[in-house]
């Protein structure tokens, strides 16, 4: 059958249905991302399903290929590959073969898929994204506050397999997002924007009470891309609201760091003086030294390839057992910093692998960007969104967790996408 002797009305309704369904995950994934780890895996997957079918109907109706669009941003693409081909080179010469490791890193192999199937919508059906992020950082703080008694309570058992740093960093995140959003349809629409900024406020209010000093480091860097980006726009409201932003930044940290804050503020300095006596080590920022300490001593032995997914605990015990690190770190099951993680783990070629996925999506970003005001918001937003991965990294080790990988993969997705249907956009526009 040809595409001439298909019924207009049946392609229209299957093109109608799967477009409503991919727009659907899309604005609810932002919701569920760090609520529901089960929800999570589900609209991950059901947005793979989608974009595999979006791959046919797309050829079929419109005659749009995927390999070309494989073919055309092919640098992009194979940046997500090394993740994969890092996992593949550490298993052949240490782990031998063991499928469990795989799960994660073959995630991003679909990232491709991902941005092919919501590159499928229109640009404007990609802005809706904006609604779930408002409507996220919403959920976040009310679910925050209440399983934490307004970050009275620290317990990682309240939030499933995300834990309670994660947690509050993503909180944060989307914040940021819906604030550097803010330029998508800012013109005659001032409650939409007034919403986008009481995000952001919920996003810093999780961060705040969650007193995640890897989220309090990430504040002013996110503030100043999102300030640089009001600025560049030209808006004298928004120029008016970023200097708003910064003045309310600064009075929280005036009301905020002069209280709890500035305890753990001190907290840091009294830890950091007592590892350096060797008094504690049992300490949050000790066992980090320890665990730092200990990746070091055992990547400098397997710098080219690590010593595997699977030995490294047992490299951390041999450390223990010789009484060069503290039995303390014995329990953990990652480094709490992602490259010194992915070094142990994979060596230099695990570090590069994550140092290319912090980097290429933030490049592709500021290469598909326009003047247009939605489109240079949109590609700020994928900016923030990889600088609060990787400081947030720096504490933190995010990409072990699926929860995670799949949030860094669909929403890159998203943001990307909606950077090539406006210039493809603007294109058609031209050519008419």
């Amino acid at each position: 059958m040809t595409v001439n002797n298909i019924n207009p009305c049946t392609g229209k309704n299957i093109l109608s249905i799967l477009r409503y369904a991919i727009i659907g995950v899309i604005v609810l994934y932002p919701v569920i991302v760090i609520n529901s780890w089960k929800a999570n895996e589900l609209f991950f997957y059901l947005l793979i399903l989608l974009s595999i079918i979006a791959i046919f109907t797309e050829k079929f109706y419109k005659n749009r290929s995927f390999f070309l669009f494989l073919k055309k941003y092919w640098p992009l693409f194979f940046s997500f590959v090394f993740v994969f081909l890092s996992e593949l080179i550490t298993q052949i010469f240490k782990n031998g073969l063991n499928l469990k490791l795989y799960d994660v890193p073959i995630r991003f192999l679909f990232f491709p898929v991902l941005l092919f199937g919501v590159s499928s919508l229109s640009s404007k059906d990609i802005k809706y994204v904006q609604f779930g992020l408002i409507f996220a950082a919403i959920v976040n703080m009310i679910w925050f506050c209440f399983l934490t008694d307004f970050g009275e309570s620290r317990n990682n058992d309240l939030f499933q397999n995300i834990k309670f740093i994660p947690y509050s960093d993503i909180a944060l995140l989307i914040g940021f997002l819906s604030f550097a959003l803010m330029g998508v349809d800012w013109k005659g629409n001032k409650m939409l924007a007034f919403m986008k900024f009481m995000a952001f406020l919920c996003g810093l209010s999780v961060a705040f009470l969650s007193h995640t000093r890897g989220a309090w480091i990430a504040i002013p860097f996110l503030c100043f891309i999102c300030c640089w980006l009001f600025f560049k726009m030209g808006i004298i409201k928004i120029k008016m609201l970023s200097i708003a932003t910064l003045f309310f930044f600064a009075l929280c940290g005036v009301l905020v760091f002069y209280s709890s804050a500035l305890d753990r503020v001190q907290q840091v300095q009294s830890e950091i003086q007592l590892y350096s006596e060797n008094s504690n080590k049992g300490t949050s920022i000790g066992l980090r030294f320890e665990m730092y300490k200990a990746s070091v001593l055992i990547a400098t032995e397997n710098i080219l390839i690590g010593v595997g997914g699977d030995h490294y605990k047992n490299e951390i015990n041999k450390l223990i057992e010789n009484e060069r690190v503290s039995k303390d770190i014995a329990g953990f099951h990652h480094m709490h910093n992602e490259l010194l993680h992915h070094l142990l783990v994979k060596g230099i070629f695990g570090v590069f692998s994550i140092l290319v996925i912090y980097i290429m999506p933030v490049i592709y970003c500021i290469r598909l960007s326009s003047d247009e005001f939605s489109s240079k918001s949109m590609a700020y937003a994928g900016i923030v969104f990889g600088v609060a991965f990787f400081i947030f990294g720096l504490t933190e080790t995010f990409f072990v967790r699926k929860t995670l990988v799949n949030c860094y993969i669909v929403f890159y997705s998203i943001f990307i996408a909606f950077l090539i249907k406006i210039k493809s956009e603007a294109n058609e526009v031209e050519k008419c």
